[in-house]
């Protein structure tokens, strides 16, 4: 994941165990994943119906020039 090369030992939390601190770092992945996801999730459609919209005026193009 993205976190997974940070390191942490400069932290204010050096006293914790390693479990406690991968426990931390999974969590913060987990949401930086659903954050990432739930993102992707409303973008999508905007996207997907931007590219194929430039999917349909580019290749139509060819056949039908008065598209534009």
């Amino acid at each position: 994941m993205a976190l997974s090369f940070i390191d942490f030992s400069g932290c204010k939390f050096p006293k914790l165990h390693v479990y406690r601190q991968s426990q931390v770092l999974g969590i913060l992945q987990v949401g930086i994943y659903f954050l990432m996801t739930t993102c992707q999730r409303q973008y999508r459609r905007i996207f997907f119906a931007d590219k194929n919209y430039f999917f349909q005026k580019t290749h139509t193009n060819s056949n039908n020039i008065q598209e534009f």
